[in-house]
């Protein structure tokens, strides 16, 4: 892989990543101006799906960090 190749992955990486907060900022808005509350079921959904972006969150921090280790050797 060479520099370029790097760079490109790097910057659609945090063009997904502006995407992603984004979404989360229109689902956080939704939630808040919801008219209809959520049921139960659609709770757990939600809490399930959250639960499940936090895990790979923090997954995606642990990959920087060893990108950040390997930029700087």
């Amino acid at each position: 892989m060479d520099k370029q190749e790097t760079y490109d992955i790097l910057n659609d990486l945090y063009e997904t990543y502006q995407y992603l907060l984004t979404k989360l900022e229109h689902t956080r808005e939704f939630l808040d101006a919801a008219s209809d509350p959520l049921v139960e079921f659609e709770k757990e959904k939600v809490m399930d799906i959250v639960s499940s972006i936090t895990a790979r969150h923090d997954e995606i921090e642990q990959n920087l960090a060893q990108i950040t280790e390997l930029a700087k050797k």
